[in-house]
């Protein structure tokens, strides 16, 4: 996805660009007046005309004042301009001798601006205004001659026409194509880039995590030793405290060894799995894990036989967005899917407090969400989008916090 700050800044220069071009127009244009009434020895500038160049300089000084404003500029304000500028053009020609002013292919530098910066629908619309005025002027300019019969001035002027047509259509086409290839391969390339800098940040996560597992080995098993050897009777008090303490070391060497065991790469394989069976799993996880809220797993029956393409990391993506449920809720925390048009929905609702309105903007970002630390969302995200799923998260309108995970199922 594009930044939409480059974007800004992007309509902001093109808008600058639009500046450039009108002013030096209207100083060429001032330039040639002059210039030919030295030669012809008579005035062309006409009062409607002075109100002419004197609305394109206040045009001008408008344009460079909004420059120097910090609000961003929009492409529907470069349309504005844009016709802005048709319009100087077409009252500054219908001025100085219509349709045979040579001038008016300046339209063709406006129209190659709408092509390469406008959606293509408003750049057509632009191309097709711009020859339908010149078709007018052209058509008022030959009826003003049509006493004179069909001549070779009239058929210099036909054939200035098709060219300026000839010129704006294949200019709108190709510029057109253009810009939408090179805003293709832009966002390609912003993607390909997002894509390395989280593809970095995750193998800096790994590895932290690699060490942060081999560094807990070895004074887990220590403290797993020393409380064995404590000798106490069955009916000492402190018993059932040292087992309880055992039986959590355990487990966190059991979720040490599972952690060494995502770098097999039979670990990795996709495997088909029916919704029923990843409930079944669930379910036995939290059986296990005895948590302080215990899920709610209410997959029916209309989805109980639809297969899902999985892997160890998705299952863990997936009971890592319960745990945070887990932890956030009150009292209840509900895990139940939904069958889509070719995917199946895995929703979990809890009874937190929800989500603010800055965790939700930094939703799947590595940064600290509540009492977590965020990088298990991160990385749960992660996952799920590698599966070719998608992650959201909002709130009910019974107060309530809903993650939806997006699953595509397996194609028969």
């Amino acid at each position: 996805m594009i930044d939409p700050r480059h974007l800004k800044s992007n309509q902001r220069h093109v808008l600058s660009r639009i500046l450039l071009l009108r002013t030096i127009a209207l100083s060429l244009a001032l330039v040639l007046i002059l210039v030919f009434e030295q030669q012809l020895g008579k005035s062309l500038l006409s009062e409607t005309l002075v109100i002419v160049l004197i609305g394109g300089a206040l045009l001008v000084g408008a344009t460079f004042l909004r420059l120097k404003s910090a609000v961003s500029v929009s492409l529907i304000e470069i349309a504005v301009h844009l016709i802005a500028d048709a319009i100087l053009l077409i009252a500054f020609i219908s001025l100085l001798g219509g349709a045979t002013n040579p001038f008016i292919y300046y339209y063709l530098v406006l129209i190659a601006v709408a092509a390469a910066t406008l959606t293509q629908t408003v750049a057509w619309l632009y191309c097709g205004s711009a020859v339908i005025a010149y078709s007018l002027m052209m058509y008022f300019d030959l009826a003003d001659h049509a006493h004179h019969g069909f001549n070779e001035f009239q058929l210099h002027l036909v054939g200035m026409w098709f060219n300026f047509f000839g010129s704006a259509v294949l200019m709108c086409l190709f510029i057109s194509r253009f810009a939408a290839a090179l805003q293709a391969r832009e966002a390609a390339l912003a993607k390909t880039r997002e894509e390395n800098l989280r593809n970095e940040h995750l193998v800096g996560i790994g590895t932290v995590a690699a060490s942060t597992a081999h560094n807990l080995g070895t004074p887990l098993n220590s403290i797993s030793i020393i409380l064995s050897e404590f000798d106490f009777n069955d009916k000492n008090e402190m018993r059932s405290d040292i087992d309880i303490a055992l039986n959590q070391i355990e487990r966190a060497k059991n979720t040490l060894r599972e952690l060494q065991l995502l770098t097999e790469p039979e670990q990795l394989a996709n495997k088909q799995l029916t919704i029923a069976q990843l409930n079944e799993t669930l379910k036995e996880h939290y059986l296990l894990s005895n948590p302080r809220v215990l899920p709610t797993f209410t997959f029916d029956n209309a989805t109980s036989s639809v297969k899902i393409s999985t892997d160890i990391l998705l299952q863990h993506a997936i009971i890592n967005l319960i745990d945070n449920a887990v932890r956030e809720a009150k009292q209840s925390v509900t895990v139940y899917s939904t069958l889509e048009k070719g995917g199946i929905n895995i929703v979990i609702e809890d009874d937190g407090n929800g989500f603010s309105r800055e965790q939700l903007k930094n939703w799947a970002q590595p940064v600290k969400q509540s009492e977590g630390l965020g990088i298990g969302i991160f990385l749960a995200n992660h996952s799920i989008e590698k599966a070719d799923g998608q992650v959201m998260a909002a709130r009910t309108e019974d107060n309530k916090t809903r993650v939806v995970i997006e699953l595509p199922l397996v194609k028969a």
